[in-house]
């Protein structure tokens, strides 16, 4: 049972380890829609400030 239980505890660790550097890395989408973001966070602020004047 302690055997069992060691096995099963590193298959979680190692199930969990591969998928967060799975999501580690960013893809070109990712880094454009990121971008794409910051862009109308950007527009947002400008606009805010233009209104508040």
């Amino acid at each position: 049972m302690k055997y069992f239980k060691s096995i099963l505890i590193i298959l979680i660790l190692g199930i969990l380890e591969a998928s967060f550097i799975k999501y580690q890395d960013r893809g070109p989408a990712e880094k454009a829609g990121e971008q794409l973001d910051k862009a109308v966070q950007d527009v947002s602020k400008k606009a805010d400030d233009l209104l508040k004047k």
